[in-house]
């Protein structure tokens, strides 16, 4: 099973390389990290091996876990902390909308392709977008610490880029003038 980690010209990204189970080789992007790209190109090999010994896919089994119930034991459990129920309601209604788009109804749905889709297609600014995903990330993460899924299926999706932050200044002198100037006069 031919199998490399190499970096490309055109991305920032390293990628990884090896041949699937039915002998068709397989190109994808990784990380930035080669140590992490490494990793995943050792869990792409170990799932290669499981189905060619006849196992199937982890994620392709439902686990019984239905993605309403554990979000409302999720929330439940926010209530109890210091949120408030604005927020809680908030985001009952975002992961509510994250469903809908993706068709997820089981907690195994969850995978980076099904969650980078409707994250990037959501109306709203670049911020909105990164609260959804950090929403998210908030939630499997929650399960992973409650053992129902061994790891966040999500934590390998790039950050969505909110773009700079507009900094505020005081007018200089000159522009202060200027802006006095362009003003008919007793406007001011």
């Amino acid at each position: 099973c031919a199998m490399s980690v190499y970096s490309r010209r055109d991305s920032s990204r390293y990628w990884i390389s090896y041949t699937n189970e039915k002998g068709v080789r397989v190109r994808e992007p990784a990380f930035t990290d080669k140590a992490s790209s490494e990793r995943r190109l050792r869990e792409r090999l170990t799932a290669v091996e499981r189905r060619l010994a006849g196992f199937p896919d982890e994620d392709q089994l439902p686990s019984g876990l239905m993605i309403d119930d554990l979000l409302s034991e999720y929330l439940d459990g926010l209530q109890s902390s210091q949120r408030s129920p604005k927020w809680i309601q908030t985001n009952r209604y975002r992961f509510k909308i994250l469903m809908a788009q993706s068709g997820w109804r089981w907690l195994s749905d969850i995978a980076p392709r099904s969650a980078d889709r409707p994250l990037r297609g959501l109306k709203g600014t670049p911020k909105t977008r990164s609260q959804y995903q950090g929403m998210l990330n908030a939630f499997l993460n929650w399960c992973v610490r409650r053992g129902r899924l061994p790891v966040n299926p999500c934590s390998s999706l790039e950050p969505i880029p909110i773009g700079p932050k507009n900094h505020r200044r005081a007018f200089t002198e000159p522009e202060l003038i200027a802006l006095l100037n362009s003003v008919p006069h007793g406007r001011y």
